[in-house]
């Protein structure tokens, strides 16, 4: 509430936007005769999202309920006027939002709204500035009072763009503008966000890599314009072509399998990588990566012992020539000997 201009980029079920309308119930108390608004992509997303996390503050805080003097609410809109003649609305990036005036606002989500929406409808919203009774102004109080929330997104958005000019922004005018974010350990230890349903959002066979890191880790992935590499044109080639799930050999050919174990530590997915080498007498020998196994994809006490199973399967189906194993400390000795 110190600053002009806040971002924040935090996962699901971090509290970001019932923080930041806490802090729009406050400037209204605090700041008479002002006009707040919050502004979601979706017309019913707003209120819906609005409307939950109001009555939840409501709950938590009632003297915060008695300022309020009107309480207008419907499926497509939601108005708190409060005993000071300070406003707080739930707009959506429409035409009709054209032409009001606030003076503080919440941009929820907007990774998923338009750039033009946001320049051209919700920030020409706080065009004036608010003066006090006297209708003179307070050189201390921030204007134009700008609440930037979201999940990470992809690096070639608006999302991105704008988030590293308001990191820029941070360093050069700190008094002004404030960035800052986390990822999902922070509502996992303050009991929002359940550790459970991560791991099994982990161990699923459909999990996302590039989605659990926008969504929960707060990470921006993809690439940039000004990137080396086609980030996208990489991720296509992370496919393997024709993998082999046994040995295959060939009577005129001459190969042999290699199997690379990188054994994690607890809560960590072990990886088996079968590589199947062409042995050649005049140039280097070629290496092709056939395959990939996770093993123990479970977090039990006897995770190693399933592993030392399923890693035995992998031998008896490749005969390989040899299995190298990265074993981290003596903890994980056991399966080496097991082996």
């Amino acid at each position: 509430m110190r600053h002009g201009r806040v971002d924040t980029i935090a996962p699901r079920a971090a509290g970001k936007s019932f923080i930041c309308v806490l802090a729009l119930i406050l400037i209204s108390i605090f700041r008479p005769g002002s006009h707040q608004f919050m502004c979601s992509p979706g017309k019913q997303q707003s209120v819906k999202i609005a409307s939950a996390k109001i009555q939840q503050i409501f709950e938590l805080l009632p003297l915060l309920k008695r300022e309020v003097l009107i309480e207008k609410k419907s499926n497509d809109y939601y108005t708190l006027i409060f005993r000071n003649t300070s406003i707080l609305d739930i707009l959506t990036p429409l035409n009709s939002t054209r032409g009001n005036r606030a003076n503080c606002g919440i941009l929820d989500e907007y990774r998923d709204h338009k750039a033009e929406d946001i320049n051209e409808i919700i920030l020409p919203l706080l065009n004036v500035d608010r003066p006090m009774k006297n209708q003179d102004y307070n050189e201390y109080e921030p204007q134009q009072v700008q609440f930037w929330i979201s999940s990470a997104s992809d690096k070639n958005t608006y999302c991105y763009d704008k988030t590293v000019e308001f990191f820029e922004d941070s360093i050069i005018n700190p008094t002004k503008t404030f960035c800052w974010g986390f990822d999902f350990r922070v509502p996992v230890s303050a009991g929002l966000l359940s550790k459970d349903f991560l791991t099994e959002l982990k161990l699923s066979g459909t999990f996302n890599e590039l989605g659990f890191a926008k969504e929960y880790m707060s990470r921006f992935v993809g690439s940039s314009n000004d990137a080396w590499f086609d980030y996208e044109k990489l991720l296509s080639c992370r496919h393997l072509v024709n993998p082999e799930s046994h040995a295959k050999f060939r009577d005129d050919i001459e190969s042999f399998y290699v199997i690379a174990v990188d054994i994690a530590r607890l809560k960590c997915q072990t990886v088996a990588t079968v590589l199947k080498v062409f042995p050649r007498r005049d140039s280097p020998w070629k290496v092709n990566l056939v395959n990939l196994f996770v093993l123990g994809k479970t977090e039990s006490e006897k995770v190693f012992d399933k592993q030392v199973i399923e890693l035995k399967k992998l031998i008896e189906l490749f005969c390989p020539k040899e299995v190298v194993i990265d074993i981290n400390g003596l903890i994980l000795a056991p399966l080496c000997r097991n082996i």
